[in-house]
């Protein structure tokens, strides 16, 4: 199962908006068992566009908004009738902005450890003497925090913390 939600994760970011995609992602998520890292509202609003789109929506409401400010220069005349709307155009890239950073990091600082192996315990500590924190099942997803030879340290998002042996999940962004 670990093996096809990461598969599955790969081709939702190569076709974000495919519903079979989603859907074949969405069921295999409800087949997992035990702790697995809960995506939250902010997570799945940022996946409904892809990075690239945000960059376009983010640029366009930039170049909006030099437009109207430039028309307000070119013409004083203009300047009150256009007063809402350059509010509009700067909330709107401000707004678009911070997604776009928001989206960004989501992309490029977090990691995901997909357990592949029926049970994995994880430890306390990166050796195998150390104790049993918690077990997690094939298919779980949990966020990579750290990393320490053979070891990965992981987080199901609440207050599990522990070390998986690298051989028992497939890192993915």
């Amino acid at each position: 199962m670990g093996r096809a939600i990461a598969a599955f994760r790969q081709a939702a970011q190569l076709t974000p908006r495919d519903p079979d995609v989603r859907a074949n992602l969405q069921f295999a998520r409800n087949q997992v068992q035990g702790p697995t890292l809960p995506a939250g509202l902010w997570v799945r609003w940022l996946g409904k566009l892809t990075l690239n789109e945000w960059t376009v929506l983010a640029s366009i409401a930039l170049w909006v908004l030099f437009l109207l400010l430039a028309v307000s220069q070119w013409r004083p005349a203009l300047k009150p009738s256009l007063r809402n709307s350059l509010i509009a155009a700067t909330a709107a890239t401000v707004v678009l902005c911070a997604c776009l950073g928001a989206a960004w990091f989501q992309a490029h600082s977090v990691h995901l450890a997909i357990v592949i192996k029926p049970q994995a315990v994880a430890r306390y500590g990166p050796l195998k003497e150390s104790q049993d924190a918690f077990t997690v099942h094939d298919g779980a997803e949990l966020r990579l925090l750290d990393r320490k030879d053979d070891w990965l340290q992981v987080t199901t998002g609440g207050s599990q913390v522990g070390w998986l042996r690298r051989d028992q999940v497939i890192i993915a962004q």
